[in-house]
């Protein structure tokens, strides 16, 4: 159950962490946002994770820079994983409950039915 909580807490981080490097990279499009303080706050924050791919060249192509969809199908890629994660560490309690459960004379585990 822990795990299982940690793994949802984990997707959820990353998830939105994603929306605000998304809204950061939309806002370098607009110069008067980009330098505004909510612009600023959010470069604080995104900038350090998107600077490691911005010194790629190969992400360079003519005036085109592609290093922010990069980075952004990394942070996106490994969604899935966590969400098996997830399940399967959820799927383990539920098996290992369910027998106590049905020993004990209660139908379900309250921790592990979410």
């Amino acid at each position: 159950m822990a795990f299982s909580r940690l793994f949802q807490l984990l997707a959820s981080v990353i998830s939105f962490y994603t929306m605000v490097c998304f809204v950061r990279i939309l806002l370098t499009w607009i110069p008067s946002a980009q330098y505004s303080k909510f612009g600023r706050i959010l470069a604080s924050i995104c900038d350090p994770y998107l600077n490691l791919f911005r010194g790629l060249r190969f992400l360079r192509v003519g005036m085109f820079d592609l290093s922010p969809a990069v980075a952004l199908c990394l942070l996106i890629a490994p969604h899935p994983f966590w969400e098996i994660l997830r399940r399967r560490t959820h799927s383990r309690w539920a098996d290992f409950w369910q027998p106590c459960c049905i020993l004990c004379g209660r139908s379900s585990h309250p921790f592990w039915d979410f």
